[in-house]
């Protein structure tokens, strides 16, 4: 049996991704070989959601350092899942808080 924790790395905590947690739909980063079944899964079991829907995205990325004698090359690639909930549901990360509170 997988361990569901495993796929998911973190939240991406953006102006776009609040956004689109208001028509439940939020986003992590998760781990390149993780296929739609293995996050819907994961993100069941470890928020206690339903999902109707996972679209993900390989994001392409390379760093390259030359030095006068070493050429290295970074992998900055990831793969980035968007979950779909179904309605009435949510997920606590991405609840924005108001600042109203004063000293």
């Amino acid at each position: 049996m997988k361990n569901f924790s495993e796929f998911i790395i973190k939240p991406v905590i953006s102006e776009k991704s609040f956004a689109e947690a208001k028509l439940n739909k939020y986003t992590f980063l998760v781990v390149k070989h993780a296929t739609k079944t293995d996050i819907k899964n994961a993100v069941e079991k470890v928020f206690g959601v339903t999902v109707k829907n996972v679209f993900t995205a390989n994001i392409k990325g390379n760093k390259t350092i030359n030095t006068r004698k070493v050429r290295k090359i970074k992998d900055a690639s990831y793969k980035k899942a968007r979950v779909q909930l179904a309605a009435g549901q949510k997920i606590e990360i991405f609840d924005e808080a108001t600042g109203n509170e004063k000293k």
